[in-house]
């Protein structure tokens, strides 16, 4: 989690390589859509990358440019690098998994439009959401519901969609809405 965790590049490379080599899925969390720092853990090899705060169809189309090689619709460079074995791979025959959270009101008034990039999922952030809508944190506030909603009218299937869920959101919120 590069969003709120404290990681050097160094030790984010070291725990990619850490969790691949136990061939589990490896999925990073970024906070911005950042060419260099999408490269770097492309190339060191994870499973996919999580957005934090995709807000529109263009921000959307730029992650899938930067993530896909050519031939799935992006424009990613190939380099000999440790995701493709330096070369003696066919990894690059799989796309990353792509991850976009919707956290705010500009995300879910603009989700038809995000929804249409096709990315690969789409996760809900409910507290930034919930802060974006002016109840922060009030799960059961009627303004947070209506947003949980208008998601769920748009993303219909469920194996597209993700919740970020801290501990105590099962408490205030019915997640048989959320289709997990």
């Amino acid at each position: 989690d590069t969003e709120h965790g404290c990681f050097s590049n160094e030790t984010l490379y070291s725990c990619i390589q850490l969790i691949t080599a136990k061939n589990k899925v490896c999925l990073v969390r970024l906070t911005e859509t950042n060419k260099t720092m999408i490269r770097m853990c492309l190339d060191a090899g994870v499973s996919g990358l999580i957005f934090s705060t995709v807000e529109d169809a263009p921000q959307a189309s730029e992650i899938i440019q930067l993530c896909r090689y050519p031939k799935y619709g992006g424009k990613r460079g190939l380099g000999l690098v440790r995701q493709n074995k330096w070369g003696y791979s066919t990894l690059v025959n799989k796309p990353p998994i792509i991850i976009a959270q919707i956290e705010t009101k500009r995300a879910v008034h603009n989700l038809k439009e995000i929804y249409a990039q096709n990315l690969d999922h789409y996760m809900i952030g409910p507290y930034d959401l919930s802060a974006s809508l002016g109840v922060t944190a009030e799960f059961d506030n009627p303004k947070f519901l209506e947003a949980i909603e208008a998601i769920t009218k748009v993303i219909t299937d469920p194996s597209k969609m993700a919740v970020h869920i801290p501990t105590d959101v099962n408490k205030h919120i019915d997640l048989s809405l959320i289709h997990i």
